[in-house]
């Protein structure tokens, strides 16, 4: 999984916080503007060193279903980060055998 990240800990480095929906939506907000709507507007948010924000994307990452994506967010533009259902299949949780 940790190939996966690679433009996530890039984005960390300038991130001001990152934030999840609970299932499958995971964002890092790289303004203050975005960082404030997800306060207002997610349950889950997390503000840290790069090192604590990324081991929260992981910790999430590992609890959401398999439409699971991240995305940084920047005065409204979204820049695919890792993109939806990748890793699928080096994920127990969605091993191909469960669609057999």
């Amino acid at each position: 999984m940790t190939y996966l990240f690679n433009e996530v800990e890039q984005a960390l480095e300038s991130a001001k916080l990152v934030a999840w929906d609970g299932c499958h939506k995971i964002y890092v907000a790289m303004d203050e503007l975005e960082a404030g709507w997800f306060i207002e507007n997610y349950e889950a948010t997390f503000s840290g060193t790069p090192e604590e924000m990324l081991d929260a994307l992981g910790d999430w990452w590992e609890s959401s279903c398999h439409l699971r994506f991240i995305s940084a967010v920047k005065y409204g533009k979204f820049t695919q980060l890792v993109a939806q259902g990748a890793g699928q299949k080096d994920d127990d949780h969605w091993a191909d055998d469960d669609f057999a």
